[in-house]
């Protein structure tokens, strides 16, 4: 499962895997994804809290991502943000496949 939550100057996702496994937390303030990409997000779009329940392949599939982003927030590469800007646009595209299904 994904929770994305909205706050005051950004937004938090939250992993709950399916599997006992711990989950990964990943936060982001408003224009550290540009606006143009934002806009096109509906998700993101004027909802305090959004949940998304996932199936297995997806669940393992978000962890790959969390991973990455997770280890690149702590890598001291010169391009780290920019990394963790693709792997975090990467998790919108899975979130959006999972809600296009869903509808």
């Amino acid at each position: 499962m994904i929770v994305i939550l909205a706050i005051a100057n950004g937004y938090v996702i939250r992993h709950y895997p399916r599997h006992c496994a711990p989950g990964f937390v990943y936060s982001f303030r408003r224009g550290f994804i540009p606006e143009e990409i934002m806009q096109r997000i509906a998700f993101l779009n004027g909802h305090a809290r959004t949940v998304f329940l996932l199936n297995d392949q997806q669940e393992q599939d978000t962890d790959c991502i969390f991973r990455k982003m997770v280890h690149e927030k702590d890598s001291g590469y010169v391009f780290s943000e920019e990394l963790q800007r693709t792997y975090l646009i990467e998790l919108f595209h899975l979130i959006m496949k999972v809600h296009q299904r869903a509808s």
